[in-house]
């Protein structure tokens, strides 16, 4: 019994004297990557919100400018495609948009989209989802039988 905690304890300060030494030799990184880390985040960040607005809710699909509401932009001037007549015709894609508009293709914007979005945002529609999943109708148990 004495054996055994005498063993117990000289490995236990060896392991605790070989993890110490361990960690006095572990060199030394510059603490100032964390925040130069942040500030490019931030900067990248800034740039595709303004494009999405800069886009007026146009996409650029197959090489031309395409609005949801069924409107084409070609040479400078936005044709109805599918609209209603007497709609107000949207404004034409910003200059920002119009010199990317590989960044405004419909997967483009989706992961714009999806990037903008804050981790309170997916755990509000995160729990929107669970509450409508715990709310809907199922269909209920079978109790009866007819084989008697």
């Amino acid at each position: 019994m004495l054996m055994t905690r005498r063993l117990s304890f000289i490995l236990s300060l060896v392991t605790f004297a070989v993890t110490v030494s361990a960690q006095t030799n572990a060199p030394q990184g510059p603490k100032q990557k964390s925040s130069t880390a942040t500030k490019t985040e931030a900067v990248r960040a800034v740039p595709n919100d303004a494009l999405l607005q800069s886009a007026n809710g146009w996409t650029f699909v197959k090489g031309e400018w395409v609005h949801p509401d069924g409107y084409k932009l070609s040479n400078g001037r936005i044709l109805r495609t599918t609209a209603r007549p007497g709609k107000a015709v949207p404004q034409a894609p910003g200059k920002l948009a119009l010199e990317n508009p590989q960044k405004l293709t419909p997967t483009a914007i989706a992961s714009l989209e999806n990037a903008s979005r804050t981790a309170a945002d997916k755990a509000a529609t995160d729990k929107a989802a669970e509450k409508a999943r715990n709310l809907a109708p199922r269909a209920a148990p079978q109790t009866g039988s007819n084989l008697f």
